[in-house]
């Protein structure tokens, strides 16, 4: 490059150099209807691929606001488990609105906050349940774990065999579900968790049968129920 070119370039004026702004990202707002139905936006979600489908977004956004606005017919417990969803997908910086006791009521959820609120709430509930209904016992206990655990087949040879789901579901009073059960965790990878989630979903629906056999005066004790699907052992919670 000659003498003169280069002087040219020197001469240039220099500006300063200025990030272009960037473009605001959508809230991300997940709703839990009346009868828990979910929807990330305005697109409704199957409760089990929830976490899968939230680790996606928040794999391509910058933030990781999200805002939860659960209907007040919704219990404590359920919404514990999409709150707990919602971290498992990436996001502690959780916005809840809610309408529990007939008031609105909102609140800035950080994932310290997360976990003392849902410790809280959950505490409450059991709280509640215990003062309204006397215990399981152990025998009640294993006989419904044994009642699930006898429709529940996994084929050993699949990576499925090594994964370990934890499903939670609703009954009612008869004995029967109250809605699909929940996927509320898992230690595998997408392909085996959807395997396992599948038999332990079949097998709770399989054997509620004409519903499952629960002592009546004990319903609140029973009717919101999460069961750990482990290969090396079923636990009931």
């Amino acid at each position: 490059m000659g003498d003169g070119v280069a002087d040219a370039l020197a001469a240039e004026p220099k500006t300063a150099t200025t990030a272009l702004p960037s473009v605001e990202e959508e809230p991300l707002t997940v709703t839990m209807t009346a009868q828990g139905v979910i929807f990330i936006q305005k697109t409704e979600v199957p409760t089990a691929e929830l976490v899968t489908r939230l680790g996606a977004i928040a794999a391509g956004r910058t933030s990781n606001k999200i805002y939860l606005r659960a209907d007040g017919a919704n219990t404590w417990n359920s919404v514990a488990e999409v709150l707990g969803a919602l971290q498992a997908g990436g996001f502690s910086d959780i916005g809840v609105v809610s309408d529990f006791g007939g008031t609105a009521t909102a609140a800035l959820v950080t994932s310290n906050s997360v976990a003392d609120g849902l410790a809280a709430a959950v505490a409450a509930s059991v709280t509640r349940a215990v003062q309204a209904s006397p215990s399981l016992t152990a025998t009640e206990r294993d006989s419904f774990r044994l009642a699930v655990n006898s429709c529940w087949t996994i084929d050993l040879e699949s990576v499925a065999a090594s994964v370990v789901v934890k499903l939670g579901f609703t009954l009612n009073r008869d004995g029967t579900l109250d809605g699909e059960p929940r996927l509320l965790s898992s230690d595998g990878d997408q392909s085996a968790t959807s395997t396992a989630f599948e038999a332990a979903r079949r097998a709770i629906l399989r054997c509620q049968r004409g519903g499952y056999q629960l002592p009546a005066d004990k319903y609140d004790q029973w009717r919101e129920v999460v069961i750990t699907f482990d290969p090396s052992g079923m636990r009931l919670k």
